[in-house]
C-alpha cells in the first residue's frame, strides 16, 4: 500500500514539474517536418492532448495526435502510439530504447519488442486466488522474467527490481546491453561472479557388481553408503549457462550381502566438470549436468576386488556422469543434491555399476 501511495506521489510530482514553463524542445510532424523552439506539456494525464509549441516571436499553438508524430522538451522524448478503442491514441514518455523498448504515462509503463507493434502493459498487482484466498501478485517481476529469457543473467534482477521510472529504466537498459554489447542504452550487464564452496555429503547408491573372476559370484546386487567432502566452484557465464569444476574425497562402503563374504571399501575421489543451467547466481535453485573422471582406491585390500587399468594394487579409474541441483538455504548456507552413475571395471572384467544419490551442505 506505501508503494501505491509512493508511486501515485511520483506521477503527480512529476505531473507538476511538466507543468512549469516551456522548455528547450522540438516537435516532430505527421509530414516529416521537424520544428525546434520552446514546449510544454499540462501534465502526464494531458498527454492524449499533445503539446503547446511556441518558436521566438510567434504565438504558442497546441499540436495534437492529428498532427504530430512525436516531441521533445527538457530532454525527455515522447512519441505516439494508438491503444485501440478503449485508450485511443496518445503520447508515451521513452524512458529506454532498443530491442526491449520502455515506455510511461500516467497509468503505468509499457514494454515493447523490436520485432512487435504492441505495447505491452507491465501489471503492477492484480488479485489472484492462491490457497483460497485473494492476495495481491506483483504481475510485472513475471513479465520482466518471461521478456528476459533471452538473457538469463536478468532472471534474478527481474524479481528483485521496483515498480519505479529509474529502476525500471535500468533494467530494460541492463537487458538491451547483455543482448547487444554495442547498445547505446548506457548499462552493462554484471557479469556473475564466480561462486566457490566447501561442503559435506552423504552418500547412497544401489550397486551391481558382475565378478567374473568367481563363477559362484558372477552377478551380486548391493548398496553402498558414503560420506564425503567436496570443493566446488562455478564460474562466469558461458552461453545460457556457467561452467564450474568440483573435486571429492568420498569414503564407500559397499555391501553385497551374501552374494560376497568381503565388503570392499573404496576412497574415491571424483573430478568433474559441471555445467549450470542458469547464468545466474540466483537465491531459487538452477539445475547442473556434470562429467568427469573419478579415481577409486581400495582401503581394505582382498585379492584385489578390482584390478586395475595399469600397473598393481586395488586402484581403478570411472567416468561417472550425472545431473543435480543447487540452490540456498539461508546465511551463507547452500545445498546440493545430485545422481550420477559410473563404472569400476577391471582389466579382467570384473565390475561394479553404481547408481549414487548424494546430498550435501555448502558454506
Amino acid at each position: 500500500m506505501k508503494k501505491s501511495y509512493f508511486y501515485c506521489f511520483f506521477i503527480l510530482f512529476q505531473s507538476v514539474a511538466m507543468a512549469q514553463e516551456y522548455k528547450e524542445g522540438k516537435i516532430m510532424l505527421t509530414n516529416n517536418q521537424e520544428k525546434t523552439g520552446l514546449v510544454r506539456v499540462a501534465s502526464l494525464r494531458s498527454l492524449s492532448k499533445g503539446c503547446t509549441f511556441k518558436e521566438l516571436g510567434k504565438d504558442s499553438v497546441v499540436y495534437n495526435a492529428n498532427n504530430l508524430v512525436g516531441f521533445e522538451l527538457g530532454g525527455q522524448r515522447f512519441i505516439k502510439h494508438n491503444f485501440g478503442e478503449v485508450k485511443g491514441t496518445s503520447f508515451v514518455l521513452v524512458l529506454n530504447e532498443g530491442k526491449l523498448s520502455l515506455y510511461q504515462d500516467h497509468e503505468g509503463f509499457y514494454v515493447k519488442n523490436a520485432d512487435d507493434t504492441n505495447f505491452l502493459p507491465l501489471i503492477r498487482t492484480q488479485k489472484r486466488l492462491i490457497r483460497g484466498d485473494f492476495v495481491n501478485v506483483e504481475i510485472y517481476k513475471y513479465q520482466l522474467d518471461s521478456l528476459f529469457r533471452p538473457c538469463p543473467a536478468m532472471s534474478e534482477l527481474s524479481f528483485n527490481t521496483d515498480y519505479s521510472t529509474t529502476n525500471l529504466s535500468q533494467l530494460v537498459g541492463k537487458y538491451n546491453k547483455c543482448i547487444d554489447p554495442n547498445s547505446k542504452s548506457g548499462y552493462t550487464i554484471t557479469v556473475p561472479k564466480a561462486v566457490r564452496k566447501f561442503g559435506v555429503r552423504v552418500l547412497g547408491s544401489i550397486a551391481n557388481m558382475n565378478y567374473f573372476s568367481y563363477p559362484n559370484n558372477k552377478d551380486a546386487g548391493g548398496n553402498m553408503f558414503g560420506l564425503g567432502v567436496f570443493f566446488s566452484s562455478m564460474g562466469g557465464s558461458v552461453g545460457k549457462g556457467r561452467l564450474g569444476t568440483q573435486i571429492g574425497l568420498d569414503y564407500a562402503k559397499y555391501d553385497f550381502g551374501d552374494n560376497l563374504n568381503h565388503a570392499p571399501v573404496f576412497i574415491q575421489v571424483p573430478l568433474l566438470m559441471q555445467y549450470a543451467l542458469s547464468a545466474t547466481n540466483a537465491s531459487k535453485p538452477f539445475y547442473y549436468v556434470e562429467g568427469g573422471i573419478q579415481a577409486n582406491i581400495q582401503a581394505n585390500k582382498h585379492e584385489s576386488l578390482i584390478v586395475p587399468y595399469v600397473g598393481d594394487g586395488n586402484f581403478a579409474l570411472s567416468l561417472p556422469v550425472g545431473a543435480g541441483v543447487q540452490g540456498k538455504l539461508g546465511g551463507g548456507i547452500g545445498y546440493t543434491l545430485s545422481v550420477r552413475y559410473f563404472r569400476l571395471t577391471s582389466t579382467n572384467s570384473n565390475r561394479i555399476n553404481c547408481f549414487n544419490i548424494s546430498a550435501g551442505i555448502m558454506f
